[in-house]
């Protein structure tokens, strides 16, 4: 399913390989860096406290404390603002030629091979030539600042949002008995949210201080006119805020063999990155046409309540067997997802045919999400000699979700080997995952209609070696000490990817492929 060894031989045409073969029409324009920036300031604090208070015969620990944060968030995208247009001697051909790359095209481990007419590989510009030019002839390239440029890098990429979140929580745990204990608590939370947005000036205040207008956006077509509209009254407030309760419960029985028996349930919520909401947008030309990353303002928090049983034994001091079983339903669960710009919500003209990628709540069902876990940890202290500080660990978890999870696989399975003996400590630590749904990734239009793109990523295992040696150890008499390490991962060598096959969209004039392989690995001393 996943060996996809794609050969391509050029038998015609223009020889890929040479750059003569390209064109592209006008000037040669380039954008010199990435103008975004993304800044997060926190300020904040926390208040506990704790104290014993009986109910009745039932001895109570209460715990109380409430907190406050506040986050100021700032994005900009000011990549508009640094395309430059080259007006040099050099013809678009001559230039292409200038900035050939020595190097080779290759597709790495990704099982596809191209060779053109001439036996040789894809033509491939040169970045660092390209640099070259313009560092040795600055002269020769121009800064394209268009008014709609402008717009783009000062405007409708520069983003502010205030975040503060306001807490407090109260917890009671219980000695029912020498067998039984509880613990029961609510938290509190207040979530404040705060844009700063543009205020412009309406095109007829425009026209009396003598700027063009452009009937159809209402924007000044100048960069002078931009700067008044936007730039001369400061940015207004909008305000938002929701509160939320939290409560959450446990019990635990321990019975006298080492055997506890422990249920559980609380709600929790996970905030959208507040860069989904108030990010900027980036643009990007690909084969399936142009795509707009953009951020969901109507972005709303993932809800869950969570139930847990656990039963566990415990062979002091050697270890323990573990089964757990977890019960999960999600609310409002965030997914990435591909719109029209219809139904993003976008009504200008210059993105009307663009595809939207955004995050959006899956505000229309409630996932659920039943889990079964198996675990265990060993410490083989009775062995003789060295062997004594041998630990093996692991864990495997089936998961089973009424609805696909993008990025979550159903089936997890862990195992660990440790080793300490004096001054040496070892791990070797490896981890499988199955199969994960990736979400919807792109629209591909056949002579059969539009398919909605799936790609899964394969199944991955993965296995990492550490391990360190005390030099100087910490003592009362010396609070520094010295370790060296090394860390070894992906000792198998093992890729990550993600592929489709054709027959999604076949029978069809044409196929259509796609595939993503990513190979890591990392070493450290």
């Amino acid at each position: 399913q996943y060996d996809q060894d794609w050969t391509i031989v050029q038998t015609s045409g223009p020889d890929w390989s040479l750059p003569s073969s390209y064109t592209f029409s006008g000037p040669a324009t380039v954008t010199t860096r990435s103008g975004k920036t993304a800044e997060a300031r926190n300020t904040g604090g926390s208040l506990d406290f704790s104290f014993y208070q009986d109910i009745g015969n039932v001895p109570v620990t209460w715990k109380a404390g409430a907190k406050l944060s506040t986050t100021r968030y700032a994005y900009e995208n000011t990549s508009a603002a640094e395309k430059w247009t080259y007006t040099g001697p050099l013809s678009n051909a001559e230039l292409l030629e200038h900035i050939r790359s020595d190097n080779e095209f290759t597709f790495g481990r990704g099982g596809m091979t191209v060779t053109t007419l001439n036996g040789g590989s894809l033509y491939m510009p040169s970045l660092t030539r390209l640099y070259q030019m313009m560092q040795a002839n600055p002269e020769q390239w121009t800064n394209t600042l268009t008014a709609a440029n402008w717009y783009d890098a000062h405007i409708a990429n520069s983003r502010r949002l205030d975040e503060q979140i306001g807490s407090a929580y109260l917890m009671a745990t219980a000695d029912f008995s020498q067998h039984l204990k509880g613990q029961f608590g609510v938290r509190w939370e207040q979530t404040r949210n705060t844009g700063y947005e543009f205020d412009p000036l309406s095109a007829q205040e425009l026209a009396a201080a003598g700027h063009a207008v452009d009937p159809a956006s209402g924007r000044a077509t100048t960069i002078d006119g931009l700067e008044y509209q936007y730039l001369t009254r400061d940015r207004i407030e909008r305000r938002s805020r929701y509160d939320d309760f939290f409560p959450s419960v446990s019990l635990k029985y321990s019975f006298d063999n080492g055997l506890d028996l422990i249920a559980g349930y609380n709600r929790a919520i996970q905030r959208p990155d507040v860069g989904m909401i108030a990010g900027v947008w980036s643009v990007a030309e690909t084969e399936d046409g142009t795509v707009v990353t953009a951020p969901n303002t109507n972005l709303k928090p993932e809800y869950s309540d969570n139930f847990a049983l656990r039963a566990v034994k415990y062979w002091e001091p050697v270890g323990l067997v573990a089964l757990n079983y977890y019960r999960n339903r999600i609310r409002n669960g965030i997914v990435a997802r591909n719109l029209s710009a219809q139904e993003f919500g976008y009504t200008g003209d210059l993105y009307a045919d663009a595809i939207f990628s955004t995050s959006a709540n899956q505000s229309d069902q409630a996932i659920s999400v039943d889990a079964w876990q198996l675990e265990f940890n060993h410490a083989m202290d009775y062995l003789p000699g060295a062997l004594r500080g041998l630990t093996v660990r692991g864990a495997y978890m089936y998961a089973n979700p009424s609805e696909p999870l993008p990025r979550v696989a159903s089936q997890v399975a862990q195992f660990g080997v440790g080793w300490k003996h004096g001054r040496v400590r070892l791990s070797l630590n490896s981890v499988y995952s199955n199969e994960k749904d990736r979400g919807q990734t792109g629209n591909i239009t056949t002579p059969g209609g539009t398919i909605t793109q799936s790609q899964p990523f394969i199944p991955y295992a993965e296995v990492n070696l550490s391990g360190s040696y005390t030099v100087i150890r910490k003592t009362r008499d010396n609070v520094m000490g010295l370790e060296a390490y090394f860390s070894v991962n992906n000792l198998l060598r093992r890729h990550r990817g993600t592929w489709y096959p054709n027959d999604e969209i076949w029978p069809g004039t044409a196929g259509h492929h796609s595939q993503i392989d990513i190979y890591s690995g990392q070493k450290a001393l």
